[in-house]
């Protein structure tokens, strides 16, 4: 492949000659970040006190790494039009693991049922700020790359961030945070939506106006069957 890709670098024009480079160094990045998951396998997992779940599979010392790399593996899809529709999973939800050094007192799933217990809360705030901070890499690789047309890959894009639980202590699925980006939506705000107003828009009439923008003719989603356009233009 080395020698094909050679020969095809020797034929390009200078700019398609560094998109190729950008193509290869992503694609070794990717690779040695996975021979890290690999050579971390046999490394002793941080002791929290109590049996690590035997089904979870991700290597524990490398948790955050491993999504990371599946931010990396979506950047490149949709760099290389390998795809155009994509979801991720955040898995490991009841793996317990290291923060800069520090053992978490639980997996995830256990620390979102915090019951006001303040360590687990900092624990829990730890989690997701760490989580965050992988999904604004991918937002960033996504803003450095660009289209044929000089265009960024994430303004060709619309992602969408969500969760099943507004309150995980509680089991509460309302006033649920979501997060959306890219798409070339008006961005940069905060919205507050009152859930006990007459007309309070619904979860389903953001995903009508994602469709749309994706330029689907979709007027209804589920119970949902207006949209959200006049709070992202």
């Amino acid at each position: 492949v080395l020698d094909d890709a050679k020969r095809l670098q020797a034929n390009l024009p200078q700019r398609d000659k560094d998109k190729l480079d950008e193509f290869f160094d992503s694609f070794r990045s990717v690779e040695n970040k996975m021979g890290r998951q690999l050579a971390a396998l046999d490394q002793p997992a941080p002791d929290p006190g109590y049996k690590l779940p035997s089904y979870d599979p991700i290597t524990p010392n490398l948790q955050m790494e491993a999504g990371t790399i599946m931010y990396d593996l979506m950047t490149l899809a949709l760099d290389t039009d390998s795809t155009r529709v994509m979801s991720l999973f955040l898995d490991g939800l009841g793996q317990v693991f290291a923060i800069d050094g520090a053992v978490l007192k639980a997996g995830y799933h256990a620390l979102s049922h915090h019951g006001n217990d303040p360590e687990m809360i900092r624990d829990l705030i730890a989690i997701e700020r760490a989580h965050m901070a992988c999904f604004a890499g991918f937002l960033r690789q996504l803003s450095e790359k660009k289209n044929p047309d000089g265009k960024s890959l994430l303004d060709d894009t619309v992602i969408l961030l969500g969760t099943g639980m507004g309150d995980a202590s509680r089991h509460s699925n309302a006033n649920l945070p979501t997060l959306v980006a890219g798409g070339g939506f008006s961005h940069g705000q905060h919205i507050a939506i009152d859930s006990k107003a007459k007309d309070a828009p619904l979860l389903g009439d953001l995903y009508i106006t994602l469709k749309q923008r994706l330029g689907m003719e979709s007027g209804n989603f589920s119970n949902a069957s207006r949209n959200m356009n006049q709070l992202f233009s």
